[in-house]
């Protein structure tokens, strides 16, 4: 994380959404990275370790609420 980062924020999301919303956060200051899949997310976590994941529930492949009782 950066000096100045305000925390580290991992966004789970297709493409459009995820660029928009990790270009939005970055710009108010957090460290963000985006991942497209949920399995991609598991295997960030603990990599990242993110203050926050912002994840979509409905996604292909692995549904957001399998990511969530993983990570749990």
């Amino acid at each position: 994380m950066g000096p100045d980062a305000l925390g580290r924020v991992l966004v789970v999301d297709e493409l459009q959404l995820n660029a928009m919303l990790c270009e939005a956060l970055a710009g108010m200051q957090y460290d963000v990275k985006g991942v497209l899949s949920g399995a991609r997310a598991l295997e960030m976590v603990p990599v990242f370790h993110p203050n926050l994941v912002l994840l979509d529930l409905d996604m292909r492949g692995m549904p957001g609420v399998e990511v969530l009782d993983h990570l749990r």
